[in-house]
């Protein structure tokens, strides 16, 4: 969406199709994030700094690639 979703209503704006096409780069590269643009991402103890900066690389490069 050009604009924030912020409630039920608004999620018919959002681009399921750019969505798709990020998270499969993610998949990708291996990074394993959830398979709805509307869920949350959750962090553990188990991801140290060298993973996510590793994760947050591959989010930046996947984004600018769209």
């Amino acid at each position: 969406s050009a604009e924030p979703v912020t409630c039920f209503e608004e999620t018919g704006r959002a681009d399921a199709d750019l969505f798709k096409r990020w998270f499969h780069r993610l998949l990708d590269s291996n990074i394993y994030w959830p398979p709805s643009a509307f869920e949350t991402a959750f962090l553990s103890t188990a991801h140290g700094e060298e993973l996510l900066e590793r994760t947050a690389g591959v989010i930046e490069k996947s984004l600018s690639s769209l």
